[in-house]
């Protein structure tokens, strides 16, 4: 598993597929030590594409409660992240172990116009 985490990690997509292809896709939603799971560490719009159509679960939470997209607000990340995940159906108002949604998340970090953006 760990391979799989590092080529998510690296932006590898080759290697990424070629494991999906070797492991039927049973690597998507197993998570790390920490409840991280490939979605959450997938920074890049191609690595989460992959993920994403190989039908990973969009909202499975890790150890705090955040899904990916909150992960996602975070991390300041691009637009079209956000995209692909409110696309595959991750939901806004989960609340992690905090309260927090990730709309709540996406409002005190000033990055609700990505959230709205990549929601229409």
């Amino acid at each position: 598993m760990e391979e799989f985490f590092n080529a998510v990690c690296r932006g590898d997509g080759a290697e990424v597929q070629g494991m999906l292809n070797l492991y039927d896709n049973s690597v998507l939603d197993v998570p790390d030590e920490l409840g991280f799971t490939p979605l959450m560490h997938a920074k890049l719009p191609g690595i989460e594409l992959l993920l994403l159509i190989n039908d990973h679960k969009v909202d499975v939470t890790d150890y705090n409660g955040r899904t990916a997209l909150m992960y996602r607000i975070i991390d300041n990340s691009d637009v079209w992240l956000f995209y692909g995940l409110l696309k595959a159906g991750s939901d806004i108002l989960i609340e992690d172990d905090e309260g927090n949604s990730a709309l709540q998340v996406a409002i005190t970090t000033y990055q609700e116009h990505k959230l709205l953006a990549a929601w229409i």
